[in-house]
């Protein structure tokens, strides 16, 4: 089934309107090759029978599988065969879940292929923005019941990441000449890791932009936080503004992060599994 609708507020970090055309789809119909003559080679993992959700907003498209290691390591050696100038992998703490657009159905995957084309794709001209928008195929895997670590099978020539390789990446295009890359980003950041305190730091920092809209992302990016809570409430208390939609986001940034509870079990979890990935990955840069 495919779904058109118009695209608002559809990353994280979209505490405004972003005018534009999305579409969704659920289940694994086959997509048309003439879509993708940017990525030669990419058709086999586009339209693998795992596929369980699709989404594109202005040429930002991802697409999601469900399926077992082995489904996954079929994936992966696929996904070698893209042509592209570099194929990563980014190896998430899972178990990964997404949901429809108008967030009434929630998708649970096990590995996402990213392609970044279209409109979306002039994210990656602006100064720093190849930093988060790479143009480059990447596929992400989310750790869980169907995907164990140390039966992965990563083909030659595919780099692999982890988290920390990302953040490094984000944080640094917070310093960007462009407003849009700014904002933007504090979602991407607070995405990646609602619990490390470094990430919420460094999007509290841009509370202070000279960009009313830059601010906005990151009062509504810092809700991610629930861990610290107290510490997230006094950097938006301490925000001065005559802008009434952001103070409207401030207030509303403050009212979830008093409702919301922490879950150290959780927090504990994602540890455990950021930990294991470190050590893979270091494993594979080691031999």
């Amino acid at each position: 089934m495919l779904r058109t609708i118009a695209a608002i507020g559809l990353v994280l970090s979209c505490v405004t309107s972003a005018s534009g055309m999305g579409m969704e789809s659920f289940g694994n119909d086959c997509l048309s090759a003439l879509n993708y003559r940017d990525w030669p080679g990419a058709i086999p993992v586009i339209n693998s029978k795992h596929r369980v959700y699709h989404q594109w907003v202005n040429g930002n498209e991802s697409f999601y599988y469900q399926g077992s290691t082995a489904d996954l390591n079929d994936a992966l050696a696929d996904f070698a065969r893209i042509k592209a100038d570099r194929l990563a992998v980014v190896i998430h703490p899972g178990p990964g879940e997404t949901h429809s657009f108008n967030q009434e159905r929630q998708v649970e995957f096990d590995w996402q292929l990213h392609l970044l084309g279209g409109i979306a794709k002039h994210m990656a001209t602006l100064p720093l923005g190849s930093n988060v928008w790479d143009p480059n195929p990447y596929l992400h895997i989310y750790l869980g019941d169907g995907v164990e670590l140390d039966a992965l099978r990563i083909p030659a020539g595919v780099d692999v990441l982890e988290l920390a390789d990302l953040q490094t990446r984000y944080a640094k295009a917070l310093e960007s000449t462009d407003q849009s890359v700014r904002g933007w980003t504090c979602g991407r950041i607070a995405s990646l890791d609602p619990y490390r305190r470094e990430s919420m730091q460094a999007i509290a920092r841009m509370l202070n932009d000279s960009d009313d809209w830059v601010r906005l992302n990151a009062a509504g990016a810092l809700a991610t936080f629930t861990t610290f809570s107290d510490e997230a409430i006094h950097e938006l208390e301490a925000v001065e503004t005559n802008d009434e939609k952001l103070q409207e986001r401030i207030d509303k940034s403050i009212q979830q992060l008093r409702d919301s509870q922490h879950e150290p079990d959780k927090q504990q979890a994602f540890q455990q599994q950021l930990d294991a990935i470190h050590a893979y990955v270091e494993a594979l840069t080691d031999r």
